[in-house]
């Protein structure tokens, strides 16, 4: 799924977008790449960009 993720890195707010199989992967690809630099990295959101669509398996997911 494809994700964009806001962050703070020497208090500048930047956008990256990542393909990732879930909002925890989306975030830590992002720290991974930013997160070591001597400023900081600070993660504000993660949004997810593509909804899953469940016609892989038939299955809903606001079944009752």
């Amino acid at each position: 799924m494809r994700y964009d993720v806001t962050y703070l890195v020497a208090g500048d707010e930047r956008v990256d977008r990542v393909e990732a199989p879930d909002a925890a992967a989306a975030a830590a690809t992002v720290q991974d790449a930013h997160g070591r630099a001597a400023e900081g990295f600070e993660l504000i959101q993660v949004h997810l960009l593509e909804e899953p669509t469940g016609d892989d398996d038939g299955s809903s997911a606001n079944q009752s």
